[in-house]
């Protein structure tokens, strides 16, 4: 999960297959998050709005 100025806020290694999740406790803002597997590298822009 980076912040939009590129900086990296948590990195979490994820080995399960099929759905997983992740708590993150961050204050309401815009986020990037990058998945990398063996195949491909997705990034998706995430809104946090409690």
């Amino acid at each position: 999960v980076f912040d939009l100025n590129g900086k990296l806020l948590l990195q979490k290694n994820i080995q399960n297959l099929g759905l997983n999740s992740i708590n993150v406790n961050l204050p309401n803002s815009i986020y990037i998050v990058k998945l990398i597997t063996e195949d491909e590298s997705i990034c998706k822009k995430v809104v946090i709005s409690k």
